[in-house]
């Protein structure tokens, strides 16, 4: 983000606003406003294009035209850029002047924009009969050729483009990710010659970051330049604009294909063409607005005098993953807490897409409580099988030798005989194998339930830390985001004290702050590894595997079935009531733990009365046996070797002491605990769905509460921001709004989470997750609702 502070201007002034992708004009009264769009002038202007020299690697020009004319169109104006070869140097130090001079005393001309750092270090030392604009970006320690007074330009007639980002910063976060004691700067080799302070500004940044700067100066022969660099142990890349964007990258290449660390202090840019990592954000069209915006307040009325010139920029570290695994390079835990990755898969760290509704699919597959449970189901069916087995028919094969005394059997049985046979037995009637069979039946429903009641406990479970995951991700996100705010607020404090806003005690307090954001930054980043690792391991799935959740803006991206129909409701308290009292009998119904109870209870029931019919009803079995004697000594004549009988039995025990009249008592006592049991769960399903609603009721408008505080407090920040960089508040009233700012937007981001987060709540009280139903379950539970209040 690009922020342009500016002071009211005279005669009718506007306050501006600049990012990367719009021109936002605050007007602030007068000619300048923005409500009157007829034209100032009716006659185009004409502005000279004044230029170092030949620069196919630079596009800031081509952009500002396109700037000019789109804000110049929208009030019916013109402008013509004119361009000459007396205003192109050509890279000569004794032409810088004269092609200066040419534009100013051209008489068709009215403004003269330039590009390079050349040609306004020539504007600096020339008397300027014109307003001239440099859309050249200086730093202030790097390349910073014109005088600032204030905040605002110390030459008459000349505007340029200061940012606060100091290269100093850049060395320093090369110097955190690559501990070396020289770095070579790449630099254009015509500016290293002619541009006077640059030598000097290295020297300073040698001296401030205690390493040896190598200057290797670049024209347009990338070989040559590559050969002088030798055996560099990390470089900084500056702009060249002699390259064209393609040399640039070839260059890029083949210092990565020397495994050199390369820190681009031009840009985000660099980093997409194969740098390894760079702090500043693409300027060209951030430079490309500014002047645009500022010829046009020329045009205005405005004075040359009260254009602002310092841009803030996002001091966001970007890197390349490609690069850094091609030349070796392992990032630190402080490095990867802060970077923005490009090419993010090459370094294995790229994040799988995750919607709730997979978070759901996975636990149903993998959550190891719901295997436990499954295979309890299993246990019931074999239970239940075992149980049957008595009922079927019972069949075995036996096999005998017997040696007997015969006394008074002699020649009537054998003395010694060996058999065969087959026995088989079954029941007829048992009141307790029937029972047990009956009631093995309920309770296998009923670990079927619970199975259910498992399977939804775990979607809730692993929906509310998906939840809380994908927060702890936004949470860590603005924590990045205020770090990088504080940075920029620290460059603030550095400009402020070298302007004489301020002392040292402000760079000081900013400096602490900026240690306390990232303390937290730390902090927050741990939260996010505890979540994503919880959250795998409810998943039954590896624990280092990497996320990025569903981006969620509204609640409804994430539930649409629920906040579709709660969400009118919240404004109806007489409708809400009836829904409440609706989703308790609903969660009754519903709910697999009461379902679990009630089979237990039908089994427990069938096991009391089997109990009960103990005292009076006998047990019946019939049996079948046939045996062959294979031999016998000694043979008996006349006497079949196969025997075969049949049996019918009836049993009725007549004491077993007190045992009956026990096992009456305490299979009803078990009775009596298992429907207390159901009252107590009956009561949690309806105190959790009347719990969970209620803090629907609340969590659902403190997200417009939140993004209320949070939408006001960033507008005071912004307001803040812009008056402390003009020396009119205080560090401590910065302080204060930043921290108001960064508080609700972390507020406002987590009430969405924590309303969709109660609202998981709900599916699983009343037992009904919305992506696990099928298109007509939930046309038949929404026809339910309305039923349900039409009815009332």
């Amino acid at each position: 983000m690009y922020r342009l502070f500016a002071r009211r201007l005279g005669g009718g002034a506007v306050s501006l606003t600049i990012s990367l992708s719009a021109i936002v004009l605050v007007p602030s009264g007068g000619a300048a406003q923005e409500g009157a769009l007829e034209p100032v002038r009716a006659a185009p202007v004409t502005i000279a294009v004044v230029q170092d020299g030949p620069a196919p690697g630079d596009t800031v020009l081509a952009q500002i035209e396109a700037e000019l004319s789109t804000i110049l169109s929208a009030r019916g104006e013109r402008a013509t850029f004119k361009r000459s070869p007396e205003f192109d140097a050509g890279w000569r130090a004794d032409r810088m002047k004269a092609a200066l001079q040419a534009a100013l005393d051209d008489p068709e001309v009215e403004y003269v924009v330039t590009s390079g750092p050349l040609t306004l270090q020539a504007a600096v030392e020339m008397e300027l009969t014109k307003p001239v604009i440099s859309a050249y970006v200086q730093r202030l320690d790097l390349f910073k050729v014109a005088d600032v007074r204030g905040d605002r330009s110390g030459k008459p007639n000349l505007n340029f483009i200061l940012i606060a980002n100091r290269a100093e910063g850049d060395i320093r976060e090369l110097l955190d990710m690559v501990p070396v004691d020289r770095i070579h700067v790449l630099i254009d080799g015509d500016v290293l010659d002619q541009l006077t302070v640059l030598r000097g500004e290295i020297d300073e940044l040698a001296a401030a970051t205690e390493t040896d700067l190598i200057v290797v100066p670049v024209l347009t022969d990338v070989d040559a330049a590559l050969t002088a660099l030798g055996d560099a142990d990390a470089a900084v890349i500056t702009r060249m604009a002699r390259l064209p964007s393609d040399e640039r990258a070839r260059l890029i290449r083949g210092l990565n294909a020397r495994r050199i660390p390369t820190f681009s202090v031009e840009g985000h840019g660099d980093v997409h063409l194969g740098a390894l990592a760079a702090r500043t954000p693409e300027l060209t069209t951030g430079a490309a607005r500014r002047v645009a915006v500022n010829i046009s307040e020329l045009m205005r009325g405005a004075s040359v005098e009260d254009l602002p010139i310092l841009v803030s920029a996002d001091p966001r570290l970007f890197m390349n993953a490609e690069t850094a695994v091609e030349i070796g390079y392992r990032p630190s835990v402080a490095t990867m807490a802060l970077v923005t990755w490009v090419n993010e898969a090459a370094i294995e760290l790229a994040r799988e897409p995750l919607a709730f509704a997979q978070v759901l699919q996975y636990a149903e597959r993998g959550n190891l409580r719901l295997a436990i449970s499954a295979q309890d189901i299993v246990t019931a069916e074999k239970q239940r099988g075992l149980a049957r087995s008595p009922i079927l028919p019972q069949i075995g094969a036996v096999g005998e030798y017997n040696a007997v005394n015969q006394l008074f059997l002699e020649g009537i049985v054998p003395d010694r005989f060996a058999l065969a046979g087959v026995r088989a037995s079954q029941m007829i009637y048992d009141d307790a194998t029937i029972s047990d069979f009956r009631s093995s039946g309920r309770l296998l429903e009923s670990t079927e339930q619970i199975y259910e009641a498992t399977r939804l406990e775990a979607f809730n479970q692993a929906g509310t830390e998906y939840l809380r995951y994908a927060l702890s991700l936004i949470l860590y996100q603005i924590e990045v985001a205020n770090l990088r705010v504080t940075q920029e607020n620290l460059e603030l404090a550095k400009f402020r004290t070298e302007v004489g806003y301020s002392g040292r005690d402000e760079v000081y307090r900013w400096e602490a702050e900026v240690a306390k954001r990232q303390s937290r930054l730390f902090a927050s980043l741990s939260r996010v590894e505890t979540e994503r690792i919880r959250l795998n391991q409810i998943l039954a799935l590896r624990q280092d595997r990497r996320w990025q959740p569903q981006e969620v803006s509204e609640p409804e991206d994430q539930f649409p079935f629920f906040v579709d129909i709660l969400t009118p409701l919240f404004n109806e308290a007489t409708e809400l009531e009836l829904f409440r009292e609706m989703a308790v009998q609903f969660a009754r119904e519903n709910d697999p733990e009461l379902q679990a109870i009630q089979r237990q209870i039908e089994a427990q029931d069938i096991q009391v009365g089997q109990r009960k019919r103990r005292w009076f009803l006998p047990s019946i079995s019939a049996g079948f046996s046939w045996d062959h004697q294979i031999y016998r000594r000694p043979e008996l004549e006349n006497i079949d070797n196969n025997l075969l009988a049949f049996n019918l039995t009836a049993t009725y025990p007549l004491f077993q002491g007190v045992a009956r009249a026990y096992e009456v008592g305490r299979t009803s006592s078990e009775l009596e605990r298992l429907f207390r049991e159901q009252r107590l769960t009956g009561d949690i399903v309806e105190r959790q769905t009347r719990t969970a609603l209620r803090q629907l009721e609340s969590s659902y408008p403190a997200i417009t509460f939140n993004r209320r505080q949070a939408d006001a407090a960033r507008h005071n920040f912004d307001l803040v921001q812009d008056k402390y960089s003009q020396g009119l508040v205080n560090v401590t009233d910065l302080l204060e709004a930043q921290n108001e700012s960064f508080v609700s937007e972390q507020g406002a981001a987590a009430a969405v989470y924590f309303f969709l987060i109660d609202l998981v709540d709900l599916q699983r009280a009343v037992a009904w997750f919305e992506d696990d139903r099928t298109p007509e379950e939930q046309q038949q539970f929404r026809q339910r609702i309305e039923a349900a209040l039409s009815a009332n």
